[in-house]
């Protein structure tokens, strides 16, 4: 969350973030903020060097979640989201 709140208010000057304290619950509750977060966190990790291949979910896992917690489902949705993309695209 370190990270997290440092580049939050690096990238959004004009809507400092406290993840050290109170704002931490804004992660669940506000939904811009849980996806503002996400890619912030994205970017930090340079997850898109790893997420180019559609079988990498479980080391990006790994890398934004510490661990495997949640991996089937994961799978499962990501799956799904790489169904519509493809579906979009060939539009």
């Amino acid at each position: 969350y370190t990270t997290l709140h440092t580049k939050w208010n690096e990238k959004y000057p004009n809507d400092s973030k406290d993840f050290l304290g109170d704002d931490i619950t804004l992660l669940k509750t506000d939904v811009d903020v849980a996806m503002k977060s996400a890619m912030i966190i994205w970017e930090y990790q340079n997850l898109n060097s790893i997420a180019i291949s559609k079988t990498s979910v479980k080391e990006v896992s790994y890398i934004v979640n510490g661990g495997y917690n949640g991996l089937s489902k994961r799978k499962i949705y990501t799956k799904k989201a790489y169904e519509v993309l493809e579906k979009e695209f060939k539009k």
